[in-house]
């Protein structure tokens, strides 16, 4: 189950405003990228264990995932996580894990839309020797920025698609946080919004199960 941290997309309009509060997402973007990364594994963990718990299934990741027969067989493409983006020039993914399929410019959910992302994921079903494939890809996003670039309003998303063994499309799972208005160039701001990841796994499985989420 590979688990991605994609780019921030930021915000184009209105152009003077979006530009000036780039600027400052801009001015911090690897310390973002290594907050995101000592975050991941915690993301795969949290998800997986939620997975097992309301599928009743197991879920093969992390360490175990990559010791298993037929792991090695798995071709990584590297170039894949190449996002083409200055700032933010890489995906993120978890300790261990490959990237299978085939990714342009970080549009993971693009890359996952295609004939080929299915034959991928069924030949990954085949060397594992499981009965489906899971990927979870989770982002920030920057809606809007309001005026001079004063303001953001931020919010994260996450998703999850399912292939079965044949490489058909099983199942899928969306969820997103709530919407903050961020100045933009406190790394504690983008911290806190990546840190809502566990709290929306219960409603991006529920999603995948096509159960309506209520609110407890």
């Amino acid at each position: 189950m590979p688990v991605v941290i994609g780019k921030i997309d930021q915000p184009i309009f209105p152009l003077i405003d979006a530009a000036m509060f780039n600027k400052k997402t801009n001015k911090i973007a690897d310390t973002i990228t290594v907050e995101a990364q000592m975050m991941i594994d915690t993301f795969r963990y949290a998800l997986a264990q939620y997975m097992t718990e309301h599928f009743g299934i197991k879920v093969w990741y992390g360490k175990e995932l990559s010791m298993k027969e037929g792991y090695a067989n798995i071709t990584h493409l590297a170039e894949s996580l190449d996002t083409k983006n200055e700032h933010f020039p890489s995906l993120i993914l978890a300790e261990g894990d490959k990237m299978p399929f085939q990714i342009k410019k970080g549009d993971v959910e693009d890359g996952l839309d295609s004939e080929k992302a299915e034959m991928i994921a069924k030949e990954v079903c085949s060397h594992l020797n499981v009965d489906a494939l899971a990927i979870s890809f989770t982002h920030l996003s920057v809606i809007s920025a309001g005026g001079f670039g004063l303001s953001g309003n931020v919010v994260l998303f996450t998703e999850i698609i399912m292939f079965d063994k044949n490489g058909i499309p099983l199942s899928s799972g969306y969820a997103q946080g709530k919407y903050s208005t961020i100045n933009g160039k406190y790394i504690y701001e983008y911290r806190n919004k990546l840190k809502e990841f566990p709290f929306l796994n219960e409603i991006l499985v529920k999603d995948m199960a096509g159960i309506k989420y209520t609110k407890k």
